[in-house]
């Protein structure tokens, strides 16, 4: 397995210091506070309720203090654990934030520096990550190891396992991907488990994939068949209206389909060009009835139409994911592209990813900053729920 661990109190006991630090620099920023109600939260200046300014400024001498005074220890067991895994041929990945600003302007120097002097061995060590689920991504991780529950959902949204380091402010957090840890030899056991059981899966999933023998037809939506689309997929998600898109796409180079399992229709999907960028296509909005979810369908959907992209010419195949509303489809898009990135041109709170495959010889590229034609699409939605309102056959 390819397992992501974080640096600070998952390795190293950084937290602890931060605290009574933290503590001893309210003392002398506010003298007059004197009640300490102690709750539980990750960021030790959350407690004292620090302006910006002073957690900037905490942060610079903590760091400068705990980096000189040499304060920070490896957790119990945690050099013996990683050297086990790697024996057993996983690759570790560090995976922190820590950030070059609160680390005297180089996280990596001094990080690398500290495993090397406890003799802490890795695959690769990865800084200034403040986006974990898509470093999990990118880095096609099958675990991640961490104690903050930010970053833990960051990665679940992924649909990638975590194992959560066992402290006051995340024994709450809970979901079927993550499991709590008290100690990293326990770790070493779930980690076990959970390789083992991720291995039968592997062998369950190619079985059943060779076992089941779908015959998968496509067939063009019409002008006949197009309200018919748009209330199958209403069925499998009621929260977009493409109608407009089904409508331009008839008779086009890229049309979209009604998919059939042998007489059984199952679900809706298509590809569609952004204007503009003719080297690149992307998968239009569809997917599978919730009846035939987890049986193989979306997966083969989407090489069928990877494979008819490459034949057309087409450069890239791309596919711009809104996670919280489809967390579940995040490890079938890791899983046929070759990188992941974040889109955040048009939200203020970043919830998109991109997932690009090359369709040739070259290596993709990331797609950047560019427009991705969410804003339109958006539109499109609204003018087409107008429409539709005002249709009296629908």
């Amino acid at each position: 397995m390819r397992i992501a661990i974080d640096m600070d109190d998952c390795i190293c006991n950084t937290l602890e210091w931060d605290f009574a630090c933290a503590w001893m620099y309210n003392k002398e920023k506010h003298p007059q506070d004197k009640k300490f109600y102690y709750q539980i939260f990750h960021a030790a200046p959350e407690i004292f309720n620090f302006s910006e300014e002073e957690k900037k400024e905490f942060y610079l001498e903590n760091r400068r203090f705990i980096i000189n005074k040499k304060l920070i220890y490896p957790k119990p067991f945690v050099k013996e654990t990683i050297d086990k895994l790697m024996a057993e041929g996983h690759e570790i990945y560090i995976l922190t934030s820590r950030e070059d600003f609160y680390w005297l302007g180089d996280a990596y120097g001094h990080t690398s520096k500290w495993l090397k002097k406890y003799k802490i061995n890795y695959t690769s060590l990865i800084v200034n990550c403040i986006e974990k689920g898509l470093k999990c991504a990118e880095i096609r991780a099958d675990l991640l190891i961490d104690d903050n529950p930010k970053f833990i959902s960051q990665v679940n949204s992924q649909g990638i396992r975590t194992i959560i380091i066992a402290a006051p402010y995340n024994l709450k957090y809970k979901n079927v991907l993550n499991e709590h840890a008290s100690c990293w030899p326990e770790v070493f056991e779930i980690v076990q488990d959970l390789d083992s059981s991720l291995n039968e899966y592997r062998k369950f999933k190619e079985e059943r994939e060779r076992s089941i023998k779908h015959n998968l037809r496509f067939i063009p939506i019409t002008n006949k068949t197009i309200l018919n689309a748009v209330k199958l997929q209403e069925r499998i998600d009621k929260r977009h209206c493409v109608y407009l898109d089904y409508k331009h796409a008839i008779n086009s180079k890229n049309p979209y389909y009604f998919i059939y399992d042998g007489d059984h229709i199952i679900g809706l999907t298509g590809t569609y060009e952004l204007e503009g960028y003719p080297d690149d296509v992307w998968l239009g909005v569809g997917g599978i009835l919730p009846k035939y979810i987890r049986q193989g369908f979306g997966k083969r959907v989407l090489k069928k139409l990877i494979e008819k992209a490459k034949e057309d010419g087409y450069k890239n195949f791309r596919i711009i994911s809104n996670f919280k509303e489809n967390p579940t489809a995040q490890s079938l898009y890791r899983e046929v592209s070759q990188i992941c990135e974040i889109y955040d041109k048009d939200d203020k709170v970043p919830c998109r990813y991109i997932y690009s495959k090359s369709l040739t010889d070259s290596p993709v590229k990331k797609w950047g900053d560019r427009d991705a034609g969410v804003k339109a699409f958006e539109a499109r939605e609204r003018a087409s729920k107008k429409i539709l309102k005002d249709m009296p056959e629908y």
